[in-house]
């Protein structure tokens, strides 16, 4: 690698991940988000991730026209992905998909979006909102189909109607309290499920602010130098290692940030810290 860590994604230890039938993706995605530090800061993200190869940028809320002025044209080989259905006002109901997905089209200024995850609500079934998206799919609007913050039930409801791509889950611990950490990062049942159907298991972090106990984070910090890597860089790597389903999509506030997070991805740890990283909560 070079000094400056300008290395393909693609081309580390790590490899690639299939959605589903559909293309084949870098393991190391990008979030792309409005950053604090303001638009300037997230354009320079996305063209970093960009240059360092990375091909699957998963497009958050208010992020469309970021995403547009850093990336359009777009490279044949980038795969944009997008949530609709329940989040932020809009909801779920098939009548309501297909505006949704129209807007961002035009947002991104592209005529077809690769992956539309939907966020699935109480009171809609799944087969009926992913139906309504498998139309978009068959009418060469949308390419492939994911679900976000699904269980095992949604996704085989899904799978009924259409073929499942990739499955996103927000898998770090949330305001109930810590997991462990081994569970933060495999959610066992949904992981299976992905690996035995060729589903990709694209995951946000396996670490969050507080998530974590003085001690294990002491613990963290020593397998982390051990590989003279950062806490950020070896908790990336523990959630690559775990299953070659994964793909792993962390936001970054500035390009160094991504650097440091692109760089992590080419640690491949021993299985004694892989049991230790586990065993942490």
């Amino acid at each position: 690698m070079s000094p400056s860590g300008e290395r393909a994604a693609g081309h580390g230890r790590f490899g690639a991940v299939r959605l589903g039938d559909g293309p084949v993706v870098t393991r190391m995605g990008c979030a792309a988000v409005a950053p604090a530090g303001g638009a300037e800061a997230g354009r320079a993200v996305l063209r970093r991730a960009l240059r360092l190869g990375i091909t699957y940028f998963e497009v958050g809320a208010g992020a469309g026209d970021l995403v547009r002025e850093a990336l359009h044209p777009y490279p044949r080989e980038v795969v944009l992905a997008v949530t609709v259905g329940a989040a932020e006002g809009a909801h779920a109901r098939p009548e309501s998909l297909r505006g949704q997905v129209e807007r961002m089209l035009r947002v991104l200024d592209a005529d077809r979006i690769g992956l539309v995850h939907l966020r699935a609500a109480d009171g809609v079934p799944v087969r009926e909102s992913f139906g309504a998206l498998a139309d978009l799919c068959a009418a060469g609007l949308v390419g492939r189909l994911g679900l976000r913050g699904a269980g095992v039930e949604e996704i085989a409801d899904a799978c009924a109607v259409a073929p499942v791509a990739a499955v996103h889950r927000d898998v770090f611990p949330g305001p109930r309290g810590p997991r462990r950490f081994a569970r933060a990062g495999r959610d066992d049942d949904v992981l299976e499920l992905c690996e035995n159907e060729g589903i990709a298991f694209a995951v946000s972090s396996p670490l969050a602010p507080g998530s974590l106990s003085p001690s294990a984070l002491a613990v963290l910090d020593g397998v982390a130098a051990r590989y003279e890597a950062t806490r950020a860089q070896i908790a990336l790597a523990w959630l690559l290692c775990r299953s070659r389903a994964t793909l792993a999509v962390p936001a970054a506030a500035d390009p160094a940030r991504l650097r440091e997070l692109v760089c992590g991805a080419d640690h491949l740890l021993d299985p004694e810290d892989l049991t230790v990283l586990d065993g942490l909560r």
